[in-house]
């Protein structure tokens, strides 16, 4: 009879075996996978942040751990300044455990201050509250590239980033100003030559006060402006600015009027009393501005006159305080 020898490897049994072996790496390798996979970044939902303070954002998406960072700061009329206005990934948007959120912060209600050189005052007071600010002080100052009335200086000047509703300063270009009146021409001498009462009223009365100013020289000159206070013994009755074209003619005479309303009740019974007696003595101080040869400059003032009201003055003030 003839014997059929058989490798150990054809046996149904070693088949079987290796067969098992090859499913168990197939497991073990899967499992080998997914662990390495489960290893892998960590998702996390970005927290919404809009509206709170940085320092609150900050502890928020630390806490969801993710970073952030300071994009920019932009102006805000709703939200105050350090309050975050946007933030660049969404709220419930996932990232990686470890990156970083983008927000934009606010810095208030800021604006910025507009060009305005070369233009008129009056058009600052139209566009600055376009721009939410306002007017600030107007000076003047001598320009001789800006015409005159026109804006030649802002402070801060243009770009300058200001909160809503700041004052901006400005500077008005005015004309450069005339000589000075040569101190060769003489100036006038003035005196004070009447005063005298028009209607009084329930309310007071005017004075009407002259005053003459002698041209010794032998060009003309002209007052153009009168700055003065009314003065009687030791009370002070008014003070007021007039301007005025009184002609100084050569080697001549000129002669101005100033109209001075005088409050009866703010006089009181002392002043009063003064005025409606005999002979008072009235003096003028300040100052005028004269103009001759081509020039201008401010003189000073001071005369004095003896005159008599108590005709009208006296009966009026019984009235008033009798």
């Amino acid at each position: 009879m003839e014997r059929t020898v058989r490798g150990k490897s054809d046996s149904p049994r070693n088949r079987s075996t290796a067969m098992y072996v090859l499913v168990g790496v197939i497991v073990v390798a899967a499992v080998v996978v997914i662990a390495l996979m489960s290893k892998g970044p960590k998702k996390v939902a970005v927290p919404n942040v809009v509206g709170k303070t940085f320092e609150q954002a900050s502890a928020e998406i630390a806490a969801a751990g993710l970073g952030i960072k300071e994009q920019m700061k932009v102006s805000s009329d709703s939200l105050p300044a350090g309050a975050v206005v946007t933030q660049m990934q969404k709220p419930g948007e996932t990232l990686k455990k470890g990156d970083t959120v983008l927000v934009t912060v606010s810095e208030g209600p800021t604006r910025f201050v507009p060009e305005l050189t070369g233009f008129k005052k009056a058009d600052a007071a139209t566009e600055l509250p376009k721009c939410g600010l306002v007017p600030g002080t107007v000076t003047t100052a001598v320009s001789t590239e800006i015409p005159p009335g026109r804006i030649m200086k802002m402070d801060p000047p243009p770009g300058t980033k200001l909160m809503k509703g700041q004052p901006v300063n400005l500077v008005i270009s005015t004309a450069p100003p005339p000589p000075p009146v040569p101190q060769s021409f003489l100036r006038p001498s003035l005196e004070l030559t009447s005063v005298e009462v028009a209607e009084p009223t329930d309310r007071g009365f005017n004075l009407v006060v002259g005053i003459a100013a002698t041209n010794p020289n032998s060009v003309p000159g002209e007052v153009k402006g009168f700055y003065y206070k009314l003065e009687v013994d030791t009370f002070y009755l008014a003070s007021a600015k007039q301007y005025c074209e009184m002609p100084l003619q050569p080697n001549g005479r000129g002669v101005m009027t100033l109209s001075v309303n005088i409050r009866h009740d703010r006089l009181g019974r002392a002043a009063a009393a003064l005025l409606g007696r005999g002979n008072v003595d009235y003096r003028v101080r300040g100052y005028y501005i004269l103009a001759a040869e081509g020039g201008r400059s401010i003189e000073p003032v001071f005369v004095s006159g003896n005159f008599n009201l108590a005709e009208k003055l006296g009966p009026y003030f019984r009235a008033m305080y009798e």
